[in-house]
């Protein structure tokens, strides 16, 4: 995934917060749950909750 991808998902996770959802990523690789975890979204895999 490159920039303009991971600006998605920061855009839709901004869009979910003012609407009071919620963003929730799973089986992400590990470069990109770095990124996602400094933007406070939750990423999980399979039977996994965080």
């Amino acid at each position: 995934m490159d920039s303009s991808g991971v600006g998605l998902i920061l855009g839709r996770q901004r869009c979910a917060r003012s609407l009071g959802g919620t963003l929730r990523i799973q089986h992400a690789p590990e470069q990109l749950r770095r990124v996602l975890r400094l933007a406070n979204i939750p990423c999980t895999d399979a039977g996994q909750e965080e």
